[in-house]
């Protein structure tokens, strides 16, 4: 073959590649499919969307009309074939979905741009009906192998009222993987996960059951019949061993995978009565104590005196009022900052929350700083409470920087006007005595400088001031500021317990790290974000599907290890404190709040 015959064969094989490659390229289509069209409430359906034709490189596609559904878990995976000389790309995302209610549904179409072209795929009709009766055998839990249940303590709350939501998980055989834990929608309830007890065993119809525990404090924030959702448990146990004709079982045993559910519970929530109601109500609601301080007792006109309020009780501690400002001619009052200290007991959720204040007095003398009145009701005792500090004595003398009224002024010429004379001056005739001295004061560098710094001062005392009360005003824009630091400084409690005897502190740690860090950005409760939520989230950040893969993995083992920390090595532990680390850092580079 000669020279030019080879190269003529080489630019054929070229441009056919080229062609079957732009013709993939141009082939690109998004299909959509499930594994039911019907179902009923509590059951799921596995979502597929494929995408053919398009790099692996190419943006996931968008779903859309998903609202009516849970996301419960969420993978993907890249498939590879070659026919006939032609290689095709093959990109599935995987989606298990939980129904919100009954009804009909249509799901989709997923959506996705590539080169400037947008590619749609087909739309699903999906029906929900009521749940299937349980039989009674089943609901006892005596003959299963592993079960959920979910109950409350209080299914006739007040309004503003904590009712404690226990999720007990039941199992008498080995599991296989790390459970994934879905906490149930709680839509018109504040929530706060508020203990995570360890694994203890118990007796069930005589037989012996391993069980997880997790208690949920629920504050509702609105009266009538409320609706707690359905708890999940994702997991694999082992199959069945099933003997061959040798008669030995089977060698490999991938097991099954096995979804739990709770029932959903409904609770009727009391409105706050209305007879004794006081004037301008707080809507506080819970049992606590109250105290105020003063800083000192003795100062001067002008000089600031910090009043320290602490409100200490059982309640929802994160969303107490400010106590109202009095009102008083002898001071000026300003807001400072607010903190709190919530602890977590098995059973309520409390705390102590602190205020302060700055009050200036105006004038000197024997003076009063009011005590603050703070109103709640108090749900055991089903009545309103008034409670009030005493009036705090604050003396008050005059200002060390005021004029002494002996100092006298010498304006020359032996005319000198003293405290008697402070109303009398002299005026010069005659204009020839005007004589310039030396430079101008006002252009001496001295003097700007001395009368520039106040004004910057209070320009800057301005924008702090603005920035502390949008902070004070605004949590969404409070929470999402602090994300990062707050996340650093969980990270940096991770580390001091990243140990194989802290495990499940030290996992607790990680865990919440990440998932307040992406509910700070969004102003939502980290306790109410799942799995699927978390990484769907992550995906449409432009989170890649090894670092979705990573983060899921990383969140599931945190959830395992709260209550099965055998298995956990220094090295797994050194291994998440990295990782969790780096999708940290990946955190901060993607934009989570337009989402």
């Amino acid at each position: 073959m000669t020279l030019w015959a080879t190269i003529l064969s080489m630019s054929v094989v070229f441009l056919a590649a080229v062609g079957q490659k732009a013709l993939a390229a141009g082939q690109v289509s998004v299909t959509l499919s499930v594994d039911r069209t019907s179902m009923s409430m509590g059951e799921t359906a596995t979502l597929l969307v494929t995408l053919k034709g398009a790099d692996r490189n190419s943006p996931a596609p968008a779903l859309r009309n998903l609202t009516g559904f849970n996301i419960l878990n969420r993978s993907s995976s890249v498939n590879f074939q070659s026919i006939n000389g032609v290689s095709e790309t093959s990109t599935n995302l995987t989606l298990t979905i939980a129904p919100k209610k009954i009804g009909a549904y249509v799901i989709g179409p997923a959506e996705v741009t590539i080169a400037g072209k947008l590619y749609k795929s087909n739309q699903l009709a999906v029906a929900v009906t009521a749940e299937q009766p349980i039989t009674e055998a089943d609901a006892g839990g005596k003959k299963k192998d592993l079960f959920i249940e979910a109950t409350v303590d209080n299914a006739n709350p007040y309004v503003g009222e904590q009712t404690l939501l226990i999720v007990r998980f039941y199992h008498a055989i080995n599991l296989l993987t790390q459970p994934s834990y879905t906490a149930p929608q709680t839509t018109d309830f504040w929530s706060e996960v508020i203990a995570s007890q360890p694994a203890y065993y118990t007796n069930v119809g005589g037989r012996r059951y391993r069980v997880w525990e997790i208690r949920t404090a629920l504050f509702p924030t609105r009266s009538g019949k409320l609706q707690i959702g359905r708890a999940f448990i994702e997991t694999q146990i082992a199959n069945k061993r099933r003997e061959t004709k040798f008669g030995f079982g089977s060698f490999f045993n991938r097991g099954k995978s096995v979804s739990l559910r709770t029932r959903p519970l409904e609770i009727n929530v009391k409105p706050l009565p209305t007879a004794n109601k006081p004037q301008d109500f707080s809507g506080v609601v819970g049992s606590y104590t109250l105290t105020a301080s003063a800083d000192q007792s003795t100062t001067e006109v002008n000089s600031p005196v910090t009043v320290t309020v602490r409100i200490s009780g059982l309640g929802n501690i994160k969303v107490l009022p400010r106590p109202k400002t009095p009102t008083t001619k002898d001071f000026r009052i300003y807001d400072g900052s607010s903190e709190e200290t919530v602890s977590k007991g098995k059973k309520a959720l409390g705390g102590v929350k602190t205020f302060e204040q700055t009050f200036i007095p105006t004038r000197e003398g024997r003076l009063s700083i009011p005590g603050v009145v703070y109103d709640f009701f108090d749900p055991q005792e089903k009545k309103y409470k008034v409670i009030q500090t005493p009036d705090m004595p604050l003396h008050v003398e005059p200002s060390s920087q005021a004029l002494n009224n002996s100092t006298q002024f010498n304006f020359g010429n032996n005319v000198k006007v003293g405290s008697g004379m402070s109303a009398i001056r002299y005026i010069k005739k005659n204009d020839n005595d005007f004589t310039k001295v030396g430079e101008i004061l006002l252009f001496d560098n001295l003097y700007l400088a001395i009368n520039t710094l106040p004004v910057l001062a209070l320009f800057g005392a301005i924008l702090y001031r603005r920035r502390r009360d949008k902070f004070d005003s605004d949590s969404g824009y409070a929470r999402s500021r602090s994300a990062g630091r707050l996340a650093a400084k969980r990270l940096k409690q991770a580390r001091s317990l990243a140990s194989v005897a802290h495990a499940e502190e030290f996992f607790g740690e990680i865990r919440l790290a990440i998932l307040a860090f992406v509910a700070d950005k969004l102003n939502v409760s980290p306790h109410g974000l799942t799995i699927g939520e978390v990484t769907e989230l992550l995906a449409t950040a432009g989170f890649k599907d090894d670092e979705l893969e990573k983060c899921r993995r990383l969140i599931q083992r945190a959830d395992y290890v709260r209550y099965s920390s055998g298995a956990i090595t220094e090295k797994d532990i050194q291994g998440s404190l990295e990782l969790a680390n780096e999708i940290l850092i990946r955190l901060q580079e993607v934009n989570l709040e337009r989402l």
